[in-house]
């Protein structure tokens, strides 16, 4: 007959045995993400245009850790060890969202409206995502506050407003100097003001200028500014020789861009060629 002493003992080897390797899995609270910097690119659209919101998203969470301990039981001794690692944190998705349909994310090729599966963040890192925006051709001029929306998988959300400008006005072409009348064995001077009237700067500036059924002229045909300072304006001068007589209409046309995004404007003048003077 086995004793009451005996059975006690072999119950602890018995148990001994199950908890020969059991591990304990503790986590401090999710990591702190934050939208450390954003830049809108063009810094003002115009109705209809698309451009970028650039946001840099960081990792603020330096403290977090994740510890595992690993607890080993024999008959004679218990053992314990513990392993500590810093936490990252899990990107899932980055979305844009809006209240209104003024701005919203510009949707291409498959439609895309969302970046999924962007990454892990270490302690301090930080990631730069560009997002296409496009502004509707009915928005109106204002400011607008679409929210960048940040989905963390092992911590919290994040929802930050950019404040994202429309305006409508534009680059014009405006008449300075236009002779009235010329004589078909002269050459005048013709004197144009090219004026950007919006709050942001604009590239590719370029003017050129032409005549109906080519009556005129000119010299040059094209002249290129490049950019314009926010309501900048720049004097540009061309030459006409007329080549009849009689009413002459005369297109200026001004092209330029905002951001990316090309637009034009035009001017149309007239000039009466007369007959040759003797």
């Amino acid at each position: 007959m086995i004793s009451a002493k005996k059975k006690i003992i072999m119950v602890f080897a018995v148990a001994s045995l199950l908890l020969l390797a059991t591990a304990a899995v503790s986590a401090a609270d999710g990591p702190a993400v934050m939208v450390t910097d954003y830049k809108v690119e063009p810094e003002v659209l115009m109705p209809g245009d698309t451009g970028t919101i650039t946001v840099t998203i960081q990792n603020m969470d330096t403290q977090s850790s994740e510890s595992e301990t690993t607890t080993t039981t024999t008959t004679s001794s218990t053992s314990s060890t513990t392993t500590t690692s810093t936490v990252n944190a899990e990107i899932e998705s980055i979305r844009l969202s809006s209240r209104s349909r003024d701005i919203e994310w510009l949707r291409e090729g498959f439609q895309r409206s969302e970046y999924y599966n962007i990454g892990a963040l270490g302690p301090g890192e930080s990631i730069t995502i560009a997002i296409p925006i496009k502004a509707a051709a009915y928005t109106s001029e204002g400011t607008y506050f679409p929210e960048v929306c940040v989905e963390v998988d092992n911590g919290g959300s994040v929802r930050f407003p950019v404040p994202v400008k429309v305006e409508s006005s534009s680059v014009e072409i405006l008449e300075k100097d236009v002779p009235s009348e010329i004589s078909l064995n002269e050459s005048k001077e013709i004197a144009m003001v090219v004026a950007n009237n919006r709050p942001n700067s604009v590239s590719g500036v370029n003017v050129h200028v032409k005549a109906e059924h080519e009556a005129l002229e000119f010299t040059p045909e094209r002249i290129f500014i490049g950019n314009l300072a926010p309501y900048e304006q720049r004097e540009v001068n061309f030459s006409v020789t007329p080549l009849s007589v009689g009413n002459k209409d005369i297109q200026f046309v001004v092209e330029y861009k905002n951001g990316i995004n090309s637009h034009r404007n035009a001017f149309k003048s007239a000039v009466f060629v007369g007959a040759m003077q003797t």
